[in-house]
């Protein structure tokens, strides 16, 4: 897991966390979720500061893709793009499939993985999805 966080005066205003997604395929994928930024600070590009900071520590451990689940106006700010579940499916069933969305961190094309990967427990929840 992956956490960072935004303060104003040593006072927390805003945090994401990745998560891996484990497929059996030999492929690094981290799932943005949540994002968070208290109400006060929001609209101030703090969440996508913190996105990117995060998305670039990715990219220094080597990791393949990011993937989320939200809205694409949001996540389209940063890089995320609509992902279809028949190139990289989420981890259970989505109610609202045009959420799904991921990035390519290695400059390659969003390879196609068949198979549903495993999230991390407290994720594992179809009410999530």
């Amino acid at each position: 897991m992956i956490c960072v966080g935004a303060y104003d005066n040593e006072r927390l205003i805003g945090s994401i966390f990745f998560t891996r997604l484990w497929f059996k395929k030999p492929i690094q994928v981290f799932m943005l979720a949540p994002v968070a930024v208290s109400t006060g600070h929001q609209g101030k590009g703090i969440g996508q500061e913190i996105i990117n900071f995060g998305l670039n520590q990715l990219k220094k451990r080597s990791v393949d893709i990011a993937v989320t689940y939200g809205d694409p106006s949001f996540y389209s700010k940063v890089g995320f793009r609509e992902l279809s579940e028949d190139v990289i499916p989420a981890p259970q069933k989505l109610s609202m499939p045009f959420g799904w969305l991921g990035l390519s961190l290695n400059g390659k094309p969003m390879p196609t993985i068949n198979e549903r990967p495993v999230c991390v427990k407290a994720f594992n929840d179809p009410v999530y999805w």
